[in-house]
């Protein structure tokens, strides 16, 4: 890639995040800082998540992520990569994945919301579609919501009418942190955390970030 389109894919981000932060070498596992420590400030034992993954769905069931996790259920509408996804979590019984028709958004029920200590929501190709998520977990009342590129500005207006919110910057793509049971000041020392030890440590290394939240991050 020439210096020039480095440039200008640096200066799109920056526009688009509003931020001087750098974009990830690895954008997609930007949240994982987040819910790894998420998972001990608020000893996070069932979760519900609106788009498997990876960098989500494989990191619920990692036992150096989330310690104390006895639920997952996984919502996925894209149902080829459910059957893939299916297969690699076949061995835990925690896990439920769940395939959706249509609209993620549709598949939002009262139940699966109320009953989870957090809701992660990294769904869909268009931004119109998340937003819908968004917008459709927090009329549930969630009480900790985690939403990937949070940066996005539909993102962060469907998340407005959360009780409180908190855009993690520290990392580029950002993560939003929403619900009734967030601490703004909680999450503000969490970024500053994530900041600091981002210097040494991958967005992806697990057992790493673990690591250092048992070690030094205390609630």
């Amino acid at each position: 890639m020439s210096k020039i389109r480095v440039l200008a894919k640096r200066f799109f981000h920056i526009v688009k995040s509003q931020s001087l932060v750098k974009l990830s070498n690895d954008p997609y596992s930007t949240h994982l800082p987040i819910l790894i420590g998420l998972a001990r400030i608020y000893n996070i034992k069932t979760v519900t998540e609106y788009g498997s993954g990876l960098n989500s769905t494989l990191a619920f069931t990692n036992k150096a992520a989330f310690p104390n996790l006895v639920r997952l259920k996984s919502y996925e509408n894209d149902l080829s990569w459910l059957e893939k996804m299916r297969e690699m979590v076949k061995d835990k019984p925690e896990v439920d994945l769940v395939g959706v028709e249509g609209e993620m958004s549709s598949s939002v029920r009262a139940f699966d919301v109320e009953n989870a200590d957090l809701v992660f929501i990294d769904d869909s190709y268009t931004s119109r579609e998340r937003s819908n998520t968004i917008r459709a977990v927090i009329g549930f009342g969630a009480k900790l919501i985690v939403v990937h590129d949070f940066e996005t500005p539909r993102y962060r207006i469907a998340g407005y009418s959360a009780p409180s919110r908190y855009r993690v910057k520290a990392l580029l793509p950002n993560t939003g942190v929403l619900g009734s049971d967030v601490s703004c000041a909680t999450i503000k020392k969490l970024e500053r955390f994530i900041k600091t030890h981002s210097s040494h440590l991958r967005s992806d290394d697990v057992s790493g970030w673990a690591q250092e939240f048992d070690r030094s991050f205390k609630q």
